[in-house]
């Protein structure tokens, strides 16, 4: 596979993402590959933060010892949970490479064979964020410290409202928001290109961590520049992808909200016409259809997201592949498999003398 540059890494992983999803299309088996793009990106950070503690510290109030030991308790299996959380997500990244490079339509025999390297992607991103958590810690604090402020400066019932405060306290709520969601906007992204440049060596090759690293800081050694644009134009191509799906996820909800108020309405006047002098069982059933009806269109919205995202972020995985096919021999290979070889017959040194029969006599 040849070199591509940063934009000649687009087209190509475009067309491989439609071919992965729409070719063929099957609405089970492609929804749940991107689901499993969506879920794997939640393994790209973790931060053992005790959220439970947290909040109680940011209170400022007395409480009795067994409260904080209850606490404590609370906060540990929380970090314990989201260490789990994490690590299944950090598997399933990797089953998702290889489902990408050989379009396979089962997850289990996948996730059987990267349980090495799981561990190795933890140990490099458990480096990377507790590197890069002290930048977002102390803006988590404050946000989290906002939130309790807020309800603590809340107006009693009935009591007039302080414009001023209510200004401060959204301008610093705000504040620390784009903050916080910026920041971790950046580590996700250095986080996932820590992902394209050492899954290829882990997954594909069975190298260790040490050498995986090695071949990344020897390439961003050699070619700078070029590295410096894969990052810029991937940022850029992250950014307008999500927009692009924000707006095409907010149109076909709009739309699909045409058959659901058709068959609610019908369904509701029905229910109205036979239950509305039931007394209070009528009352109870409607609610329950209301009810219903909200978790199917909650439920609805919610395939429909993470299909999107998982396609965006699965065209994202192809454009970095790509990016490296040409940089890393294996991986380019994976990806466009090089023609068999032609087998050509040597010469032969001394052939045998042919049999040429004598030519007729000519007629006198």
């Amino acid at each position: 596979m040849r070199v591509l540059s940063a934009s000649e890494a687009v087209a190509p992983a475009f067309k491989r993402t439609w071919e992965f999803y729409f070719k063929p299309l099957r609405m089970g088996r492609s929804w749940k590959w991107a689901a499993s793009a969506y879920l794997g990106q939640f393994g790209l950070f973790f931060l053992p933060l005790p959220l439970p503690l947290i909040i109680l510290v940011l209170s400022r109030s007395h409480h009795t010892p067994l409260v904080w030991v209850v606490t404590a308790i609370a906060s540990a299996v929380f970090i314990a949970f989201g260490f789990w959380i994490f690590y299944l997500c950090t598997r399933l990244e990797l089953v998702m490479f290889e489902a990408m490079l050989t379009k396979a339509p089962l997850v289990r025999p996948i996730w059987q064979k990267y349980r090495v390297q799981t561990w190795q992607m933890i140990g490099a991103r458990l480096l990377l964020s507790s590197v890069l958590g002290v930048f977002i810690f102390m803006p988590m604090i404050r946000y989290f410290e906002n939130l309790v402020n807020i309800f603590r400066h809340m107006p009693a019932h009935g009591a007039a409202p302080d414009p001023m405060a209510q200004a401060m306290v959204f301008h610093h709520l705000l504040s620390a928001e784009l903050f916080f969601f910026g920041g971790m906007g950046v580590i996700m992204l250095l986080s996932s290109l820590l992902s394209d440049f050492m899954i290829p060596t882990l997954a594909l090759e069975r190298q260790t961590l040490q050498e995986a690293t090695s071949r990344m800081l020897r390439l961003f050694r050699t070619e700078p520049i070029t590295m410096l644009g894969y990052f810029l134009l991937k940022g850029l191509l992250a950014l307008v992808g999500f927009i692009a799906q924000y707006i095409a996820n907010l149109l076909i909800v709009l739309v699909s909200l045409i058959p659901f108020g058709i068959v609610g309405g019908i369904i509701g006047v029905l229910s109205w016409l036979v239950l509305h002098g039931a007394g209070i069982v009528g009352h109870v059933v409607l609610i329950i259809e209301l009810v219903v009806a909200y978790f199917l269109f909650f439920g609805w919205v919610m395939y429909l997201t993470i299909g999107e995202l998982g396609i965006l972020l699965t065209f994202l995985q192809y454009y970095a592949l790509f990016f490296l096919g040409g940089r890393y021999p294996s991986l380019g290979n994976a990806l466009e498999p090089p023609p068999p070889p032609v087998y050509v017959a040597p010469p032969v040194e001394n052939p045998p003398p042919t049999f040429e029969p004598p030519l007729p006599e000519p007629l006198v």
